[in-house]
């Protein structure tokens, strides 16, 4: 049995707030091929700390909830 491919894609960037996590995210944005394209940091909203659960739960939820609203399926992950 085979299993419809999801609409399109997402790409994840942590750390986007940083140099690299930024030009990461830019160039992403500026190549397309990604459905969505995400950046997460300690500036993002919500917010990313590593060291803090709560946030990490939040981020979690949110990506979770965007992948299912747009039928996206998480491609690539970059942590920065």
């Amino acid at each position: 049995m085979s299993h419809p491919e999801p609409l399109g894609s997402m790409a994840l960037v942590i750390g986007s707030s940083g140099s690299i996590g930024a030009a990461l995210l830019a160039e992403l944005q500026n190549t397309g091929g990604f459905g969505a394209i995400v950046g997460l940091s300690r500036q993002s909203t919500p917010a990313l700390d590593l060291t803090d659960e709560a946030s990490i739960a939040a981020a979690a939820a949110q990506v979770t909830a965007q992948l299912q609203a747009e039928h996206l399926a998480l491609k690539l992950v970059i942590d920065a």
